[in-house]
């Protein structure tokens, strides 16, 4: 699929200031810190299991682009969603993102720190990870034997 994006010009056009590797193993969720060359607003993103960056979010983009805030009513129905997609064995991957006002702009680069509040949700996307060789077959054995397992392959 081509986007018509020029993503080397993309590259260079902007600057990585934090990249957050994996802060917790049970979280499994990372973030980046980016500037532009050419200005002084810094974009926080984040990604990760769908659950944990939802509960990370204050607001989400509607079907038309438009930012609104993510009250109880409407993060049901995310989470919903979320369980639905869980529920057909599909992986939830979550995507946030915030925009840093130019006040925390100059502690957030000093600290070289990725804030993971208020952020804004992208999207979430549901992956079917296909069972890896062996995987069925070591399920039914355990099922004979009466094992309990999750549905992680």
């Amino acid at each position: 699929m081509d986007l018509k994006i020029d993503m080397e010009k993309t590259k260079k056009s902007c600057v990585l200031i934090r990249r957050a590797e994996v802060l917790d193993f049970e979280q499994k969720r990372s973030g980046v810190l980016i500037g532009r060359n050419n200005g002084d607003t810094l974009h926080v993103h984040w990604k990760g299991p769908a659950e944990i960056i939802l509960a990370m979010c204050s607001s989400y983009y509607d079907a038309s682009g438009v930012v609104k805030d993510l009250n109880d009513g409407e993060r049901a129905k995310f989470e919903q969603i979320i369980q639905g997609m869980a529920a057909s064995n599909l992986s939830c991957i979550a995507f946030a993102h915030k925009q840093v006002q130019e006040k925390e702009y100059d502690d957030l680069k000093e600290k070289k720190q990725v804030d993971g509040k208020s952020l804004t949700l992208l999207g979430v996307v549901g992956i079917k990870d296909p069972c890896k060789p062996g995987v069925k077959k070591q399920w039914k054995i355990a099922n004979i034997f009466g094992s309990k397992h999750q549905n992680d392959h």
